[in-house]
């Protein structure tokens, strides 16, 4: 029995350290950027979901659990049996190359958002801006973080109001799924949006699992926006890559502004959303229930009142609570004014 163990220790390590490298080499194509961190990585065996990043000596350590690999495995075979990602006639999305998506190579991509979201906390100064704290993914991990308090703030925060402090950790978890997405998504391509689907489908799965762990504990305080959240902003970068699918930012009087080339046109909009935008709503509704993550249904009503808050945040300028259907939209709303401070203070 050990020597199974340590065999399957053994193939989880490769597999997650083939992912790594992966997320990094994606970082660096996307970005142009190299990865200049002093970077260590460990597996650790335990049957909880949990990943984080932490200091580790002079550099940065990121640290997965075994369990996190099995229940995003196990997961995808659940929701492949609830025929996730299906198109027509039963047929399912495609890979660029025209070959049908699978539960494991979905599964390796989950895994590769699950590291780049963590590579963002690193490469975003997270791990600095919180005072050396581990950032964690799920409760179950504060076992194997170093003694750092998990809630320090830093001097780099003193300017932000006091009313802000609550809400830094759901920012800077924000933050780094929306800058892992714009990796993991890649370009706009018209031809490539069933790849578009089954990648947020993949994405998903990390953060219905994250939910549906944080929802356990019963340790206080709130570290990560609600799974409905994190869909919505993942769904309104999709409504994004759409509309802006030549953007380019140009500074403005006082601030950088999205220029597009192309005016989008509103005809295709009706096509895209029935190919896109609402199936990949339907399959976080087959994810969120087979991952347990109950509070989702609620956070984002129906596929209606969501596109109806995605549109609404990217056209209305007075946005308020009033203006938005969605708990996930009025979540996002909530942070948003905070979030600009934080950046700024991660700028500064």
């Amino acid at each position: 029995m050990k020597d199974f163990q340590n065999s399957n220790h053994s193939k989880i390590h490769e597999r997650l350290t083939t992912a790594l490298s992966s997320a990094i080499e994606q970082f660096e194509l996307i970005t142009g950027q190299s990865f200049e961190h002093d970077l260590t990585f460990e597996v650790t065996r335990d049957d909880g979901f949990w990943a984080l990043a932490q200091p580790f000596g002079e550099g940065i350590q990121i640290r997965v659990s075994t369990g996190a690999v099995h229940a995003i495995d196990r997961l995808w075979q659940e929701v492949w049996g609830a025929n996730i990602l299906l198109v027509s006639e039963g047929k399912r999305t495609q890979n660029y190359r025209g070959i049908e998506h699978t539960p494991t190579r979905l599964a390796d991509f989950s895994l590769l958002w699950l590291l780049l979201h963590e590579l963002m906390h690193i490469v975003m100064g997270h791990v600095d801006l919180l005072d050396g704290a581990a950032l964690v993914e799920t409760a179950s991990a504060r076992k194997f973080t170093d003694k750092a308090a998990p809630d320090a703030i830093i001097n780099a925060l003193q300017q932000i109001p006091d009313m802000d402090k609550p809400f830094v950790h759901r920012c800077v978890e924000l933050q780094a799924d929306s800058e892992a997405t714009d990796i993991l998504l890649e370009v706009y391509s018209d031809e490539q949006w069933g790849e578009l689907r089954a990648r947020a489908a993949s994405i998903f799965v990390v953060m219905a699992l994250i939910e549906r762990e944080n929802d356990k504990s019963d340790i206080r305080g709130i570290t990560h926006p609600k799974a409905a959240t994190r869909f919505f902003t993942l769904l309104a970068h999709l409504f994004q890559m759409w509309l802006y699918p030549n953007a380019e930012l140009e500074q403005g009087d006082e601030s950088l502004m999205v220029s597009t080339p192309e005016a989008p046109d509103p005809e295709e909009f009706e096509k895209y959303a029935s190919e896109v935008l609402i199936p990949a709503v339907n399959d976080a509704l087959i994810i969120s229930e087979a991952a347990g993550a109950k509070s989702f249904l609620a956070g984002i009503g129906d596929h209606v009142a969501i596109l109806h808050d995605i549109s609404t945040v990217q056209y209305v300028q007075d946005l308020s609570a009033d203006t938005l259907k969605t708990g996930a939209a009025k979540e996002w709303l909530e942070l948003m004014g905070a979030n600009q401070r934080i950046m700024a203070a991660l700028n500064s």
